[in-house]
C-alpha cells in the first residue's frame, strides 16, 4: 500500500506554489513544506487517474480544502 499527500495546484508559473503539510502516520508526525513550479494543473482527480493507469486501486481518497490524501493498493490480477 502507498499513500500520497498532495494538493490541488492551479497554474503556478513563473511563481512557485508552496503549502505546509502536517502528516500523521500511526505515532509519527511530520511537518514539512511542499513546493513546485509547473505550467500544468493538478488535482486529486488527475493524480487518481495516473495511479489507476499505473495499475493501482484507490482504497481511500480524503479531500480537505485544496489538500488531499490518497491511499492505494496494487491492483490484483
Amino acid at each position: 500500500m502507498i499513500s500520497i499527500w498532495d494538493c490541488d495546484i492551479d497554474a503556478v508559473y513563473p511563481e512557485p506554489f508552496m503549502v505546509d503539510l502536517d502528516i500523521r502516520v500511526g505515532d509519527h508526525a511530520i511537518r514539512t513544506t511542499y513546493g513546485v513550479v509547473k505550467e500544468d494543473t493538478q488535482s486529486s482527480g488527475s493524480i487518481s487517474r495516473i495511479v489507476e493507469y499505473a495499475g493501482w486501486s484507490i482504497v481511500v481518497l480524503q479531500e480537505e480544502g485544496e489538500r488531499f490524501h490518497i491511499q492505494c493498493r496494487k491492483a490484483m490480477g
